[in-house]
């Protein structure tokens, strides 16, 4: 996963090789053109059109850019929405986060959501809301409190999901696998409505983690549905539904577990 750090390190070093135009704020309502900026802050309402760099990219309210975004830092209290792809050495997002192209950045810290129709790739993600990739998701560690819905694959060394209603993730792969049913609270409420959204079209176990494929070397799942699990040591907890499990060193089963076939290799 160093090959995302680096790449992220090099995009900011390249911006960092001319000099800034200052900074751009907006206050309020309004506008203005892309460029490269020392800071960008936006507080109240403000878009912005063109390709976006600088420093610090900083939303306070809602923010709208219509290009490519790349910044050392981006922080978001409030909503912003990308159209094109995304670069950061830390991204963190109090509200909603959404682009239409890839992200990329070191660290992904959200409370709230964050959405991106292609790929998601990062050092390190936490998350306590949910967290969408239209396409693959690749860091070294994933932490959720909340839902995710990946595309393609999840893979990182070590993932940790306790979920809050329906997640989904085609297929999964890691070092070190964990998924967990979390207990819902009054205050989550508002939470699982938007998790919800994420699934509309696709025939999955509400309530559940789905997925095709789950594959790590300690895989320790409840409330799972997947085609196939494979891994050395697999524990398969309460309630959820295998339709194989390969296993090297061993394989312990909940009794509300359903399991079509195990196999030793």
């Amino acid at each position: 996963m160093d090959r995302n750090k680096e790449g992220t390190e090099a995009m900011i070093n390249k911006a960092a090789g001319t000099a800034p135009n200052g900074d751009l704020i907006i206050s309020g309502s309004g506008s203005a053109g892309g460029g490269h900026f020392d800071e960008v802050r936006i507080s109240g309402s403000g878009k912005i059109t063109g390709n976006v760099s600088a420093r610090l990219f900083k939303v306070s309210g809602s923010g709208h850019a219509r290009g490519n975004v790349s910044a050392e830092r981006i922080k978001i209290s409030g909503s912003c929405a990308v159209e094109g792809a995304v670069e950061s050495g830390e991204l963190s997002v109090s509200g909603s986060f959404k682009a239409d192209d890839t992200i990329r950045a070191s660290e992904i810290e959200i409370s709230g959501s964050l959405k991106t129709r292609e790929a998601l790739k990062a050092v390190r993600i936490q998350v306590k809301g949910d967290i969408q990739a239209g396409k693959d998701l690749e860091a070294e560690e994933v932490k959720v409190t909340g839902g995710l819905s990946v595309g393609g694959l999840l893979n990182a060394n070590r993932v940790q999901v306790d979920m809050y209603g329906t997640s989904y993730a085609k297929e999964i792969g890691g070092e070190e696998i964990t998924v967990r049913k979390a207990a819902v609270l009054s205050i989550f409420t508002d939470l699982l409505h938007s998790i919800a959204g994420l699934f509309r079209g696709r025939d999955l176990r509400p309530n559940m983690m789905n997925a095709d494929l789950i594959e790590g070397t300690l895989v320790n799942v409840e409330y799972t549905r997947a085609r196939l699990i494979r891994g050395n040591r697999v524990v398969i907890g309460p309630h959820c539904e295998v339709e194989r499990v390969e296993y090297t060193e061993s394989l312990t089963v909940d009794p509300s577990a359903s399991v079509g076939s195990s196999t030793e290799t």
